[in-house]
């Protein structure tokens, strides 16, 4: 019995001092849980009116509700945190799935008032949220509402010097990223939002083209 008794109780030790497994590893991908995930989505109720325009939308409360939960059933977590890149303010939205990730991210305006600055954030997460998911949350009108503001609101005006500094900046671009990021940082914040706010595609094209400047 004493031998029965102290062979129980070695193994019961020994039970203790084995080390707890690893945790299992997710056996699917984040874009095959994302998949699982939008199968079961549904658009966000449009929940509030535009005033201006008389239209419906969906809230950033409603995208939300209908979207991350969805999300977290398949494992699947999302984040809307700001960060900085080249002297601009952005949104990063992530999703999370094990060690992969998918992330997006989107220039902010610069505003004086914080509540413009909040209004404006806030109309961004809506869309960049329900842009990762893959919902809709607008009324479609076909491009309508862009098409007629774009006929009735002339070209933002430029700042003063803005044309000469603008054809500085497309040199600057031949020497290479480094030259242009640290001209760009350099720059006035007037001028810099006034490039993202009419010229964003051609300053894409100009950080491609110092991107593939040799070292």
């Amino acid at each position: 019995m004493g031998r029965m008794k102290e062979h129980v109780i070695t193994d019961i030790q020994n039970l203790h001092d084995e080390p707890m497994p690893e945790p299992t590893p997710p056996t699917r991908t984040l874009y095959q849980a994302l998949s699982a995930a939008q199968a079961e989505m549904r658009n966000p109720t449009f929940d509030k009116v535009n005033p201006h325009f008389k239209s419906k939308f969906a809230s950033l409360a409603a995208v939300r509700d209908a979207v991350v939960p969805v999300l977290a059933r398949h494992g699947i977590a999302m984040t809307q945190t700001y960060d900085f890149y080249e002297g601009a303010q952005v949104l990063v939205t992530t999703l999370y799935y094990g060690d992969d990730r998918i992330e997006s991210q989107v220039p902010l305006p610069a505003y004086q008032q914080p509540q413009q600055w909040a209004s404006a954030t806030t109309y961004i997460r809506r869309v960049s949220l329900m842009a990762i998911a893959g919902v809709c949350g607008d009324e479609d009108d076909d491009a309508e509402e862009a098409t007629q503001t774009a006929r009735k609101s002339p070209q933002n005006a430029a700042p003063t010097g803005f044309a000469s500094w603008w054809a500085d900046m497309h040199a600057v671009a031949d020497s290479g990223s480094d030259a242009l990021r640290t001209a760009w940082s350099a720059a006035s914040m007037e001028y810099r939002n006034h490039v993202q706010s009419t010229y964003s595609s051609e300053w894409a094209v100009l950080k491609t083209k110092a991107s593939r400047v040799a070292a």
